[in-house]
């Protein structure tokens, strides 16, 4: 089971590295051939080890497993959220702040950049 995991987040990881690795030049061909060869693998994997995870906690009753995600997923999301609402805020000239409860509204029902695994 670590093993698994350990390869999913390896291969997101990998992922990641190579795509952003464009805005110094690019990766190695060699590199990004096994990133697309591997893309069939990565997500499907990560998703079944979440799947084989969910058992388990759903067991422990609704309840922990409620407050479990509101304290590990919930609440990061709206920390970051905010970071990330200050991060814009700051110097924006078209008025980020006026639109706060517009954000704050999206933010409920879409995730901001990169919080969408969440």
């Amino acid at each position: 089971m670590d093993l698994l995991r350990g390869a999913s987040i390896f291969l997101v990881t990998f992922n990641h590295a190579i795509l952003f690795s464009v805005e110094f030049g690019g990766a190695p061909l060699v590199a990004q051939v096994a990133n697309q060869a591997l893309a069939p693998v990565r997500m499907p994997l990560m998703v079944f080890m979440s799947g084989l995870l969910v058992g388990p906690s759903l067991a422990k009753g609704w309840r922990p497993y409620v407050s479990g995600k509101a304290r590990r997923v919930l609440y990061p999301y709206v920390v970051w959220s905010v970071i990330v609402f200050l991060m814009r805020s700051i110097g924006d000239p078209s008025g980020m702040v006026a639109r706060a409860p517009e954000f704050l509204l999206a933010v409920a029902i879409e995730p901001v950049s990169h919080l969408w695994f969440l």
